[in-house]
């Protein structure tokens, strides 16, 4: 014969088996996480830091840098020239044919406002705002840079040709404490705004 014990007028068991929900990791869970995590690493990379802390190496100062702002399909051949020297005479380069001539690429950057490291590109959308969150479950998610952005992401990340390795999209050892932080507490406000209902 089973023996019941009632705790508040409640089996017992039933409350054990909604502590176990309460602490249970939820996709929800995984999802802010993963949001928390996109937050720090457009955080980092606007401060010119990496995932370990690290500033990024600073733009190339060679030259000269050329940069082609607009299409002529948008604007035609006259509107165009226009738009050019109205960016050349805005930021101090030199209008040069279709583009738009700096000393370097640092220069160009300089132009924009930026003097950190922040691997924004100079319209939107850029690959910092082409980050993806998806939770498959509450143990897995994946954080990605989705579109054409990508393969600039990646290049970045890894480091291509003459463009230097700038570990920016990373999880390192403070980020992966942090999200297993944000997950437990997560779980302990939910069993925290259960004890509160119940009081």
């Amino acid at each position: 014969m089973p023996i019941s014990i009632t705790s508040g007028g409640q089996n017992l068991q039933v409350l054990i088996r909604e502590l176990d929900g309460f602490l249970r990791v939820t996709k929800g869970d995984m999802r802010a996480a993963l949001t928390a995590q996109k937050k720090r690493i457009l955080a980092r990379t606007a401060r010119g830091v990496d995932a370990d802390g690290v500033s990024f190496i600073p733009y190339s100062q060679e030259g000269p840098y050329y940069w082609y702002p607009v299409s002529s399909r948008t604007l035609g051949a006259t509107g165009q020239k226009r738009s050019i020297r109205r960016f050349a005479k805005k930021t101090g380069g030199t209008a040069a044919g279709k583009g738009i001539r700096f000393d370097s690429y640092a220069a160009f950057k300089r132009s924009l406002g930026g003097v950190t490291v922040n691997l924004k590109g100079p319209s939107i959308p850029h690959m910092l705002s082409a980050i993806a969150i998806r939770a498959i479950s509450a143990t897995r998610g994946v954080l990605s840079v989705v579109g054409p952005a990508s393969i600039r992401a990646e290049g970045h990340n890894r480091g291509s040709g003459s463009l230097p390795r700038r570990t920016w999209f990373a999880a390192g050892a403070n980020d992966v404490l942090e999200m297993v932080n944000e997950i437990a507490d997560a779980m302990l406000d939910r069993l925290e705004r259960r004890s509160r209902g119940r009081n």
